[in-house]
């Protein structure tokens, strides 16, 4: 910690995750603290997935490091509180109500006050009527919305947001937008959305001014970090 503040969730020094990287291109450099939203655009979906690999310390990156509150974690698993949403979640209960419990769970196992958000958050995802269903069974943007809803309810310190919102639907959007906001409302979250140049969909900022909230307020592509 500097001059009383709390170091970033997460910081890049200047990485490379592939030594194929030209040396003209920047390396990345950025830090992340809590409550703050950023966007990354890579060129290719093959760099967003080492990245995120290389962020969560199952790869080493060609250069460079990876702080993770003040603490050099480059190349290895640590404990970190990140959560990466990627279009390949996994559910492993057989009912949303087992989902969410668990969720729940790992949120009280942090000594998270779940409880004091718990219901605002089932309210803004709308899961409740179907908490007795298969997530298997679900469609596409409701299944999004649960992985979002107990990602939430885990409490990260950081989530990473990998092609959002692939369905696009403007209500469900406006939902998910509405819980990023929440969880950085109230839980203090920090959030992370990295996307390829060349692979819809577009980075998750609202487009319309009708969807500014207080967190994402409406921003033009200049905007975009």
């Amino acid at each position: 910690m500097k001059n009383g503040k709390e170091p970033p969730v997460l910081a890049l020094e200047g990485v490379v995750c592939s030594e194929n990287q030209p040396k003209s291109e920047n390396p990345l450099n950025l830090e992340i603290h809590r409550g703050t939203f950023h966007c990354l655009i890579l060129d290719h979906e093959e760099e967003v997935r080492t990245l995120v690999q290389v962020i969560k310390g199952i790869a080493k990156p060609s250069r460079g490091r990876i702080l993770k509150e003040g603490r050099d974690t480059t190349g290895w698993i640590h404990p970190d509180g990140i959560i990466a949403l990627t279009d390949t979640d996994r559910f492993f209960f057989p009912t949303v109500r087992e989902e969410i419990g668990f969720a729940v769970q790992v949120g009280l196992a942090k000594g998270c006050n779940v409880s004091s958000y718990l219901e605002e958050i089932l309210e803004a995802a709308r899961i409740k009527i179907l908490m007795d269903r298969d997530p298997l069974h679900l469609k596409g943007p409701q299944q999004e919305l649960l992985a979002l809803t107990a990602a939430l309810l885990m409490s990260p310190a950081l989530l990473i947001l990998l092609n959002p919102m692939k369905h696009g639907e403007t209500d469900v959007r406006r939902r998910y937008l509405h819980l990023l906001e929440l969880g950085s409302r109230v839980l203090g979250l920090a959030l992370l959305q990295i996307v390829s140049s060349n692979t819809p969909p577009a980075p998750l900022i609202p487009s319309d001014p009708e969807e500014s909230t207080p967190c994402f307020p409406f921003l033009s592509p200049a905007g975009i970090q």
